[in-house]
């Protein structure tokens, strides 16, 4: 697996740099990183109802859409970012357990 760490705080770039991964290439990947203030949305979730445009829009905080389903989040540089990208069937059932090792294994080893 290879683990990607960088500076870049843009979400738009984060998220297309997730969905790139996963496209383009079969190794497994860990990608970890920061964004700046932004509201993640999943794949399936509507955007009107699940933020104040209102207020992101006077507050200028950027909206992103994930290619993965799951809740509205926001992020922020108070937290760290983690991506488990593994190509696999779609459909095909999620075993966590399988992705949370790996991922506590290279923070362990990152201090």
């Amino acid at each position: 697996m290879l683990c990607i760490r960088h500076d870049i705080t843009d979400p738009y770039f984060n998220l297309a740099t997730e969905e790139y991964f996963l496209k383009k290439f079969s190794q497994e990947f860990l990608m970890l990183y920061i964004n700046d203030p932004s509201v993640i949305i999943g794949k399936h979730q509507n955007v009107y109802a699940e933020i104040n445009l209102d207020f992101v829009s006077k507050n200028h905080i950027k909206v992103v859409r994930r290619i993965s389903g799951g809740g509205t989040v926001w992020h922020d540089h108070g937290n760290l970012n983690f991506s488990f990208i593994r190509n696999g069937k779609e459909g095909e059932l999620v075993n966590f357990y399988d992705y949370s090792v790996p991922i506590l294994g290279v923070l362990k080893r990152l201090g």
